[in-house]
Formats: C-alpha cells, structure tokens, sequence
C-alpha cells in the first residue's frame, strides 16, 4: 500500500492552493516561494527515505501487527471504530510529546518546527527519520490487532485533520474546541515564545493536553512568533535533517540570519527549474521504485535530494552548483534513468 503522504498530495496541493488565493483576498501573505518548496521537499525527503528501502508507514504497520497481535480487533461497529480512533490519537499525543521532551525525538521533530510561517503547507513538514519515531507508538494498535486498512484509515483521516489545523485562516470552531484541537491551538504549539513552549500536543483531541496539564490559550500581550529558537538560515531540506542532529552531538553551525527570498527572476526561476526537477526523480523513484535494485533506489534519492538543495539555495540568492556539481548530477540522473 502506497504511503499515506502521497496519497494525499492531490488534496494537500488543492487545499494549498485554496488558502493562498483566500489569504490573497484578505491581504495576507502566508506563503514563500522558497518556504514552500521546502515544506513540500520535506515531506518528500521522508517518503523517499522509506522507499529507499522499501518500506512505508503501513506497511511498517503491518510488520510490526503480524508479530506482537495479541488480539484481532474488531472493525464491524461504530464504537470499534471510535475506540480505535481515540486510542490512535493517545498514542500521537504521546509520540508527539517524545518528539518535544527527548533530545533525539527533538533531533527528528524539529524540522517540523523550523519555518517561521504558518500554512497549511508547514503540516507538510515532517523529519526524514520520522518513521522510527513513530514505530513504537504504533505498538498498542498493533497489540490489539488493529486490521491494517482500519489503522490506515484512522490514520490518513487523523492525519488529514492535523495537517488543516496548519492555518492562519481559521481560529475555532464553536462547540467543538472543547473536544478537538483547533487551529488556534495548534498555532500556540508552533510559537517560540518561552510561555507557549511544549503546549498543546494534542494531535485530533485536545482532551489530553487538558486533561495532563500542557493547554494554552495565546495571550493578547504576548503575539505567537513562529520558528525555533535560531533561525531557518535556509530552505535545503538535507540541511534541515542534519543540523539537529550535528546540535545533538554539540556541532551544529552558529545560528545565521534568517533565510531571505531572493528577488531576482533569475534565482527564482533557477529555483523553480531545480525543485521540478528533483520532484519529477522523486515521482518517478515512488511509482517504479519497487521495481529497482537498492543501489538504483540510492542513486535517484541522493540525486533528488541533492536537487532540492540547489533549489533552496537558488531560492535565497546563493550561487549556483559548480561546473562539478552538475556533471555530477546529470550522471546520476542518466544512471538512473538508463
């Protein structure tokens, strides 16, 4: 079964497309050139991550089902199902939790968190290594025996629903707050500012921030402020994933200033051409990927990833891949395609 992130593409980019041309209307600006292709890289990253070897989310799942079930739940009622559906999102609050209060779950969630902006194209943003932070949290659905396409289900639908939350369009939903995690509240999660750190968890259900004491409400004299605590310096993804981790081991680079769009045409289109490029490589390593030996499936992901870096650089100003570079690339590229 093909990997939750890209079924969903499709819908991501239409309702993507939708809050821009609405934030447009209301004189907003919430979206970069340059930060959106870096959501959207990201995102990529990790799909390509687990196709290099062969895997993705559900099937993951389903290894990790076939042998620890204890049980095979049932999937023939409405309360099967919303049991189902709560005791999923306990176990995302707490995975997202570990990815806060954990120095390597925050090494795999931060890139999550880097971009100063707010848009639905942020709930794109995921760490390479998310994969392994969210194995062991599938452990009690796998225990009870959960049937795979009922755990992909809750888990496309879930999923879906904590991606809208990514929006300065909407604040809540009256009668529902109480219950589900609204999009003001998922704001304050992504906020730097000292008071709203580690705040609102909760991924469907906002009961259990409530109900184990990590609620906010955003205050009127403090405005949220998006980001981490150092600034995105720049919209390579590859450098995104490695920097927390060069931090965890006490070797991350000085914080820079933050990433500014570059204003020429040049640049921009430069960019534009790099990022299509390097997402056709990863359009075509899911779709025929299965089918390639590993050391094909590694050339076309470094390839890629290398093509969303040049990207990310062209998108800020910086100077284009040396002669080397792109000999290097087109190489693997041919290698690939051959």
């Amino acid at each position: 079964m093909m990997d939750p992130n890209v079924i969903m593409v499709p819908v991501f980019l239409g309702l993507i497309g939708a809050e821009y041309a609405v934030g447009r209307l209301q004189g907003k600006h919430l979206y970069r050139l340059g930060g959106l292709f870096d959501d959207i890289a990201s995102s990529v990253t990790h799909v390509v991550g687990l196709a290099v070897i062969g895997l993705t989310t559900f099937t993951l799942y389903e290894w990790l089902r076939q042998g620890i079930a204890v049980w095979e739940y049932p999937s023939d009622t409405v309360w099967a199902w919303l049991i189902a559906w709560v005791v999923s999102d306990f176990c995302w609050y707490w995975r997202h939790r570990f990815g806060h209060d954990v120095s390597v779950g925050w090494a795999i969630h931060e890139v999550h968190h880097q971009s100063s902006d707010m848009n639905l194209a942020v709930g794109l943003r995921v760490g390479a290594f998310q994969w392994i932070q969210t194995l062991p949290f599938m452990v009690p659905m796998a225990l009870l025996g959960m049937p795979m396409w009922m755990f992909a289900t809750i888990f496309g639908v879930a999923h879906l629903y904590q991606t809208l939350l990514h929006t300065q369009l909407v604040d809540r939903v009256p009668l529902f707050g109480a219950v589900l995690t609204m999009p003001a509240d998922h704001r304050l999660h992504h906020a730097k500012n000292p008071r709203y750190l580690d705040k609102n968890f909760g991924h469907n259900l906002i009961i259990w921030d409530r109900l184990f004491g990590t609620y906010a409400v955003e205050q009127a004299n403090d405005p949220i402020e998006y980001g981490i605590d150092r600034p995105q310096a720049h919209w390579d993804p590859i450098r995104n994933n490695l920097e927390p981790w060069l931090e965890l081991f006490g070797q991350r680079p000085a914080p820079s200033e933050p990433a500014v769009a570059a204003t020429s045409v040049r640049h921009r289109v430069l960019g534009s051409v790099w990022f299509g490029a390097a997402m056709a490589l990863s359009i075509l390593l899911l779709q025929n990927g299965s089918d390639w030996p590993l050391w094909m499936r590694i050339l076309a992901a470094v390839a890629a990833f290398w093509g969303f870096g040049q990207a990310g650089r062209a998108l800020v100003g910086r100077t284009g891949p040396t002669a080397p570079q792109v000999a290097t690339g087109l190489t693997l590229l041919v290698l690939v395609l051959v």
